[in-house]
Formats: structure tokens, C-alpha cells, sequence
């Protein structure tokens, strides 16, 4: 699964969340759904992050990049 489906279908959760038109019983499931894919978005981040943090400067060599947080 990509970070962008991912994000669609934790959107699409949350707007069934706020409907709410879901038994409790499928809110749960929603709930606990919607947090596995809000913990892997997350890790896909991360793993976003790490591949930018360090960048080659001129020479080839690794140099932290400094950015915005």
C-alpha cells in the first residue's frame, strides 16, 4: 500500500467517524483500522525523512541536511 492510499483511506474513515451513522461495534473497527494506517503513514515519514537527512556535497561525500522541521 502507498502513503497516498493509505491517507485516502484513513480520510474516508474519519468522515464515517463524523457521520456518525456507524454502530458502535463498526466505529471501533474504524477506530482501530484508522489507527494502523495513521501508524503507517507515519513510518512511511520516517522513512521519507531518513532517505532526505543526509544528501552528497560536492565531493561525495555525506553531509546532514540542514532543513526546516
Amino acid at each position: 500500500m502507498s502513503f497516498e492510499e493509505a491517507m485516502e483511506q484513513l480520510t474516508q474513515i474519519v468522515q464515517q467517524l463524523e457521520n456518525g451513522n456507524l454502530s458502535l461495534d463498526d466505529s471501533i473497527k474504524a477506530y482501530q483500522k484508522g489507527t494502523e494506517l495513521s501508524r503507517f503513514c507515519q513510518n512511511k515519514l520516517q522513512e521519507a525523512k531518513k532517505s532526505i537527512v543526509t544528501m552528497m556535497d560536492e565531493n561525495g561525500e555525506e553531509t546532514p541536511f540542514v532543513g526546516e522541521e
